[in-house]
Formats: C-alpha cells, structure tokens, sequence
C-alpha cells in the first residue's frame, strides 16, 4: 500500500469504499469508489482493489453467478515521511 504524499501531507485518514462485480469466474470488473476522501487515497484503493486476486464467485444452486460487492479499505494513523522530513 502507498500512502498519497498529499494525504500524508494534510495528516488524512479514512475508509474507502470501493463497489465492483464478482463475475463467475471469480474476476473483479467494474471497480468504482462509492465513497471516499481524496486526497489521493481513493485513487490508491482503487489500484489495491485492482491488483487483487480473483475471489470465489456467488453461487446459486451450486451455479456460480455474477454478484455485487463492496470493500472497505482504510487509511489511517499517521503515516511517517520515507524522506524522515
């Protein structure tokens, strides 16, 4: 996870929630923020959610199916400088 530098900059923390589909096979598609906090963080949760592995499909009489989800991801405490500033 990268901690924005203009969030870290104003001290900013929060959830981020982040909506997308489960096809069946298990890919994530569609991924969009539903709410989050700028700063740079939504566009980081977005790239997390992006790069994660494929998840187990919804399934309906043993079926996979295609469902909705939603994640949170949170962002917080102070995040120190790398540059020690």
């Amino acid at each position: 996870m990268h901690y924005p530098e203009a969030a870290r900059a104003n001290n900013i923390s929060g959830d981020v929630f982040v909506s997308f589909m489960v096809d069946e096979a298990g890919r994530l598609l569609d991924a969009e923020v539903v709410k989050g906090v700028g700063y740079g963080l939504d566009e980081e949760a977005l790239r997390l959610v992006r790069l994660m592995p494929w998840w187990t499909p919804g399934l309906v009489a043993g079926k996979p199916v295609k469902v909705p989800a939603t994640l949170r991801i949170r962002f917080g405490g102070i995040v120190p400088d790398p540059a020690g500033k």
